[in-house]
Formats: C-alpha cells, structure tokens, sequence
C-alpha cells in the first residue's frame, strides 16, 4: 500500500470507530465508518443521501442482530455490549488493534485501489454482496445507484488542508503559522456550535494528552502532559466568538516566562450542508524560544495531520450525541 495522506486519517477514524464498537479488530464496516467520519467527499456524498454516521452505526448494530438471528440466535434487551463513548478513543490511544482478514484485504492487498476515497468506497462494495453494500441496501441507498454518481467526474474541491497567512491581529501577538481543515460532518450546525462551545468536552476531541485542572463558562485550564507522564506546564482556555457562525478558543501560557501570552488560536466556521454541516478549522500557532523560528515550520507540519484528526474526533462525538 503506498503512503496518501486520506490514508492516514482514514484508517485512524477507522480504528476509533472499532474501538469505540469494542471490536477486537478493525472490521470491514468499521473502514466504512471511518470514511464517514474521515469527513472527505464520500461523506458529503453520501450525507446528502441521508447516511449520517449516527444512522450507519445504527444499522450496523441491527445487521449484526439479523445475522444472529439468522441462525437462532436472539440477542435479549439490555445484552448487547453497549458503545463505549468517544472519549474512551482518546483514552485507548495506546490500545493495539490489527485489521480483520477481510479488512486487510483491502488496505493492502488491493494493490493501488485505495489513493482516493472514491477508490475506497468501491473497494468497500466490491463485491455487490459486500458488508458495506448490505448496510447501504439497509438505509435504502442502492449501491449500484452511488457507484453510477462516482463516475462522474468530481467536482473542483479546494485541498483538504491549506496555508493561510497569519491575521495581522495575531501576528502582532507573536503567533507564525496558520492552516485550515476543511471536512464534512454529518450533523446539524447547531449541535456542532453546543458541542464546541462546551469546555468540558474539550479534552476528548481538541486537547490530547491533558487533565482539566479548571473550568468555568467559556473558559478551561488545562495541564498538559507528554507521553511519560512528564508535565509541560498548563495553558488556559478562553471561548471568543465574534461572529455567529465561527467560534474560536484561544490557548494562553500559565505559569514559566510566557506567562498570559498566547500560544494559539484555534476558529471553528460552521456552514450548513445537505445532511450536515460544512466545518473549517483554523489553527494558528506559534514556536517558543531561541530555537522557536526553527522549530515552528517542522511542528507545524505534523499538525497538519492532526487538524483533520481533531475533526474526526468531533465527527465521533456528534454521532454519540445523536444517538443518545
């Protein structure tokens, strides 16, 4: 399998998705739940169906209740295993998960078939059996009807992940780099603004490796720590939202000699959508100390991919909220 960016945040939403589902494995149906919370043009696509991410976990849960069935076995009221939460994918980082035989299959032995989304996605209902193309069939999308709209050619999308230049006002405070995410998430606006605006949450879609120390309206202290359990000090957390459709949480330095300054801004624009919401991401970000002008252009980088990985998280959540 060669190396695509949509591979990397694909097969880590894929991994949430098993995880949060208690699988052992990453299944089939969980690739395909993590092309939807991946948040690219299939799930746009197939929001516009009227497959969320809530209404697909859903019927993956009832075809495992049909195929027990199938062979006399009834799953009683209240056994199930239920869905862990998203924040147990924060928590269970470090959980090794291998992918299923079936899933394997088509990571990495379909050979070149998975550079795209689109590619994936006909992996994914190859053949019209497929587990992916029964849960379709379940929420009355027809498979071959989605594989015939894949033909056409795809519209012109801006990239994924861009470099913008840094707002006056923040350059001004010290903050150097600046980039955008943009993904699709299969929820209403409105919950998305609740869940973004909430400090409590923070920590399972935004933050990391970090324990809350405070928290109020509009406002978290955090304590963060590395991978050994080794503190690096505490950042405080402040909700601006200066328009109704964006909201930012800007990060200050507690404590040390960047006491109050900011460390960065991260804005949330929330867009209506067939099925969803459009959601872009803006973070920027500066480097500390002498070495910070060098340092900063590496880090900045790396969080490129993590952008994208704190959308998926969001999508997750969004589902949760749904389902209740």
């Amino acid at each position: 399998m060669s190396f695509y960016p949509h591979v990397v945040t694909w097969l880590a939403a894929a991994r949430s998705e098993a995880l949060l589902a208690r699988h052992l494995q990453i299944e089939e149906l969980d690739l395909f739940l993590g092309l939807l919370a991946q948040g690219g043009e299939i799930a746009q696509v197939l929001g516009a169906h009227g497959v969320s991410l809530a209404r697909a976990r859903q019927a993956a849960a009832e075809l495992d209740d049909a195929d027990l069935a199938a062979v006399g076995i009834k799953v009683a009221p209240g056994l199930r295993p239920a869905r862990l939460r998203g924040a147990a994918a924060v928590a269970g980082q470090e959980v090794d998960l291998d992918l299923s035989e079936a899933a394997a299959q088509i990571v990495f032995e379909r050979q070149g078939q998975v550079r795209s989304e689109r590619m994936v996605l006909r992996s994914l209902l190859n053949p019209p059996s497929s587990a992916t193309a029964r849960l379709l069939e379940h929420l009355g999308v027809p498979a071959a009807e989605l594989l015939a709209a894949l033909e056409q050619p795809p519209q012109r999308q801006d990239q994924v992940v861009q470099d913008l230049p840094v707002p006056q006002a923040y350059q001004e405070q010290g903050l150097q780099r600046a980039l955008r995410c943009r993904r699709f998430v299969s929820a209403p606006p409105q919950l998305l603004r609740e869940l973004v605006s909430r400090p409590e949450v923070l920590p399972q879609w935004f933050l990391g490796d970090s324990q809350v120390s405070e928290a109020g309206e509009g406002r978290l202290v955090v304590s963060l720590f590395g991978r050994r359990g080794r503190s690096r000090g505490q950042l405080e957390l402040r909700l601006r939202q200066e328009q109704p459709e964006v909201l930012t949480w800007e990060q200050h330095a507690r404590g040390g000699r960047y006491r109050g300054a900011l460390v960065a801004a991260h804005s949330l624009r929330l867009a209506p959508a067939p099925g969803g919401t459009l959601v872009e991401l803006t973070r920027v970000t500066r480097g500390f100390g002498r070495l910070g002008w060098l340092v900063a252009p590496v880090l900045h980088r790396l969080t490129r991919l993590a952008a994208c990985n704190q959308l998926t998280m969001l999508a997750a959540l969004a589902a949760d909220e749904q389902q209740g």
